[in-house]
């Protein structure tokens, strides 16, 4: 290689670390996860067994903990334990990664509260009575330090610090360890709970971290203004904190990760992130949208259980679904990597056919722990599967085929507070009720509102705040034939937060509607806008009490509600392309690669609390219209575990009629010869 390639690649190399634009690499998107139980104080040989055994399960990324992985520290152990584990990793298995668990921002001190009286004992030494500068303040003035049993992973006699990302001692640190990490050769780190800790125990909640000095100076840099010392949504500078929130998190990952990138180029950052489709994610000041747009980190890994796993019914199974789909939305090009927690084998089997149906990848572990398993042999036989089909679900030319898209709005996210905090929620109620009605959907970000000439509906899910710029694009888009459901909160409020004088939709959508059940419907251009401003998602989600043990369902406004977007969708004169002709509690997501037609196919028939199992369906039949100068050559079918059979088909026109038997999860595969390209249909 000559000195000018030799000088274009070092070039290509200093960017793509130093801007984060390396592209994601295959084996994330391809993994199978788990928790391993191996550790420092093990054995050479009994931890090289045990990678051995992770290896013969399937597993593809190990995720491990050191000695210090709940601290600032990092030592002698922490370095011989990690080079031994990546080095014999690597050098004997190709398809493995290896992980280690950090969480920066929360640090235990252990056994300085022995007698639980809520505070450190004379003569011993915590985070708190050594570095009470490192600790995150709130907004009332009092430092984010937690004594007693507030939460399962703390134990009784210790303390749980939160720490600040803008302290710069803490930051020196964590960049020195990251890079001390980074030196040991594994392949990245799971970075758990990013958080500015806005809620905590009973006697912390609302508290708006953080306001110490280090984050005011930095605040007074951001906008030349002090932080706000209340809540109030329709003050700019209010919102203008909320921003700063994001940024100031994601900036110190984003550095953790540059500097890690120094030494390996290959060097990930994951981060967890608990349920960020609700207010959570503004509380917290992190959201995997803004990371991924931002460059910051290199993927999510979204801790996510509706409720206890023993408490799950349909319902459950269904938000979990619509979360995945979510998931798969806001991550885009990345991978959607989902820990939640299993209960028993037939448990751990429902769980995995909820992340697959997405297209997210699987975490294999049982409850409540991050590490172990429900059943080893079982996670060999579920690793393997997934395995010899991934093809049909993480593979690059792999798009969603419908013509109905959700629009995820993060602003409206981000800013929940200038209207309601159950705002979100709409967004998940309108996902679970397409899903009841066999409809398959698609989650679009801002960036996809270019390319609304894909679908024929589009929701608005009670997005009030929308830039001037997406508003246009929604105007082309009815105006060239497509249907607008606007629901719940208008969009008055641009993509700062600041309210408009007139509501933005009205030439497309006429007047708002006068009362909560009114439905309206305006003809604009070739298409139609129908606005309401009911909350049917919400209200949906709450009916069906898919979060909420102590809740029972409440059937008539769950049956009402779905009248309610039945006679929505009745309006938007919009004809399915998958029609169930029978089989009940079936949801199905169907996709398209450049020869195959996809659709993966969940059972949730029977469904209830303290029962994990579906009932079998033996003869389910359905009709698939597919796309325009495609001809379908022969289908198969492949059952979650088992092996791919053949399936046969009825082909009317377009029109593809097929019946199939199915446990819990099926793939059914039609393959296609295409006369021309396949676009989304219309």
């Amino acid at each position: 290689m000559n000195v000018k390639k030799i000088s274009f690649f070092l070039l290509l190399s200093f960017i793509l670390i130093f801007t984060g634009f390396s592209e994601v690499p295959d084996w994330m998107k391809n993994a199978r996860i788990v928790g391993g139980v191996i550790s420092y104080d093990m054995g050479e040989n009994e931890v090289k067994a045990k990678i051995d055994e992770y290896a013969k399960q399937g597993v593809s990324v190990l995720l491990i903990w050191t000695e210090s992985s709940d601290t600032h520290n990092f030592t002698q152990n922490d370095k011989r334990f990690l080079k031994e584990v990546s080095t014999y990793i690597h050098d004997k298995y190709d398809d493995m990664k290896v992980l280690v668990y950090i969480a920066p921002l929360e640090e235990q001190s252990f056994d300085v509260d022995m007698d639980e009286d809520g505070k450190v004992d004379p003569g011993k030494k915590s985070i708190y009575t050594e570095h009470p500068e490192w600790l995150q303040i709130g907004i009332d003035g009092r430092p984010a330090v937690f004594y007693g049993d507030i939460a399962f992973w703390i134990e009784p006699t210790s303390e749980d610090a939160w720490l600040c990302p803008d302290d710069p001692e803490i930051r020196k640190i964590w960049y020195d360890k990251i890079v001390k990490l980074a030196k040991t050769g594994i392949d990245g780190v799971w970075w758990d709970v990013p958080f500015f800790i806005h809620y905590f125990g009973d006697n912390w909640n609302g508290n708006w971290t953080c306001h110490c000095n280090d984050c005011q100076n930095s605040f007074k840099k951001y906008t030349g203004s002090s932080i706000p010392d209340k809540e109030d949504w329709e003050n700019p500078l209010w919102r203008k904190f909320i921003d700063w929130r994001f940024a100031s998190m994601a900036n110190f990952i984003k550095e953790c990760k540059k500097r890690a990138k120094r030494i390996n180029p290959n060097f990930v950052i994951i981060n967890e992130t608990w349920d960020p489709n609700n207010v959570f994610s503004p509380q917290a000041g992190f959201s995997p949208y803004y990371m991924r747009i931002t460059k910051s980190n290199d993927g999510i890994a979204h801790e996510f259980g509706a409720q206890g796993p023993k408490y799950y019914h349909y319902y459950s199974w269904l938000l979990d679904t619509v979360e995945g789909i979510i998931y798969r939305g806001v991550d885009l090009d990345r991978a959607s990597w989902i820990l939640s927690y299993s209960h028993t084998k037939e448990h751990t089997l429902t769980r995995c056919a909820s992340v697959l149906f997405s297209g997210s990848n699987f975490y294999e572990v049982g409850y409540p722990e991050m590490a172990g398993t429900v059943d080893p042999r079982l996670r060999s036989r579920i690793f393997s599967w997934i395995k010899d089909n991934e093809k049909f679900y993480y593979e690059k030319n792999i798009h969603p085929y419908t013509n109905v898209a959700v629009f995820y709005s993060f602003p409206s996210l981000k800013y929940y507070g200038l209207v309601s905090d159950s705002n979100p929620y709409e967004l998940l109620g309108i996902g679970m009720l397409l899903l009841t009605n066999h409809i398959p959907y698609q989650i679009i970000t801002d960036e996809m509102l270019t390319k609304l000439k894909n679908y024929k509906l589009l929701f608005l899910p009670s997005v009030f705040s929308i830039a001037d710029s997406e508003i246009k694009s929604i105007k082309n888009f009815v105006k060239e034939g497509g249907t607008l459901v606007v629901s719940g909160e208008p969009p008055f409020f641009d993509e700062k937060g600041i309210k408009r004088k007139n509501f933005p939709f009205k030439e497309i959508c006429g007047s708002l509607p006068d009362s909560p059940s009114e439905i309206k419907e305006n003809i604009y251009g070739n298409g139609k806008c129908i606005i309401t401003s009911y909350e049917y998602g919400i209200v949906f989600f709450d009916a069906s009490a898919p979060t909420s043990p102590e809740d029972e369902i409440n059937l008539n406004e769950k049956k009402n509600t779905e009248l309610f977007f039945r006679k929505i969708m009745n309006k938007t004169g919009f004809d399915n392309f998958v029609k169930i002709i029978k089989g009940d509690g079936i949801i199905l997501n169907t996709l398209k690669s450049e020869n195959n037609f996809i659709i993966r196919v969940n059972n949730l028939k029977g469904l209830q609390e303290g029962t994990f199992t579906p009932i079998p369906q033996d003869e389910v039949s359905l009709n698939i219209e597919l796309p325009k100068g495609t001809n379908p050559v022969s289908a198969e079918q492949t059952e979650l575990l088992e092996k791919t059979k053949p399936l046969s088909f009825e082909l009317n026109g377009r029109t593809v009629n097929i019946k199939f038997s199915i446990k819990r999860h099926k793939l059914i595969i039609i393959k296609t010869s295409n006369e021309k390209k396949v676009n989304p249909v219309r």
